[in-house]
């Protein structure tokens, strides 16, 4: 039978492996924080907390980082932006990812599909109450369960991608407004 040939490859639950994989969640509240601390060298920040290049920072560190003197770029809004950036790259990573489990997961669903239908053609050829036929029967509603299941994680997941690109659209509002 087709669809037990199937279910072994079938596509994992989505949700809980796109949760554990998915690290871009708290990121606005980390911008908010630090865009708005003022020397930011003498509060311990470093290069490497923020993804940014250390040769932008050490240009404020020669100016004494606190006592900036305003001749240059705002070193808060360095920041800033550098976390804005890396957030909207890590998110940006997470959304191509779980778009490419859609993708996979709508081709078993299809496939999926394609098989259940192709047993309930054989069922009709079958004799009712055989236990050949019962067996196809239960299979094929099974398989009906499991198309539900993976429908609903497809859901999810294109939920998961809305939230995502909505976090982008928010940094990306942020970015702008930092000039």
């Amino acid at each position: 039978m087709q669809i037990e040939n199937l279910k072994r490859d079938m596509f994992p639950n989505a949700v809980d492996n796109i949760r554990a994989s998915s690290p871009s969640s708290d990121i606005l509240k980390t911008i908010t924080s630090v865009r708005n601390v003022p020397g930011f060298l003498s509060n311990g920040i470093k290069s490497e907390d923020i993804n940014c290049p250390v040769k932008v920072i050490d240009r404020f560190m020669l100016k004494g980082g606190a006592g900036w003197s305003g001749n240059s770029e705002n070193p808060d809004h360095i920041i800033a932006r550098c976390r804005l950036n890396s957030g909207i790259d890590r998110n940006q990573r997470d959304i191509d990812n779980l778009e490419r489990m859609v993708s996979r997961a709508q081709r078993d669903l299809a496939q999926l599909e394609r098989a259940c239908n192709n047993d309930r053609n054989q069922l009709r050829n079958m004799a009712e109450g055989s236990a050949d036929y019962n067996q196809m029967q239960r299979s094929i509603e099974e398989a009906e369960r499991d198309m539900r299941r993976l429908q609903a994680d497809i859901d999810s997941v294109n939920g998961e991608i809305r939230v995502l690109q909505n976090e982008n659209r928010d940094m990306q509002n942020q970015l702008n407004a930092l000039g």
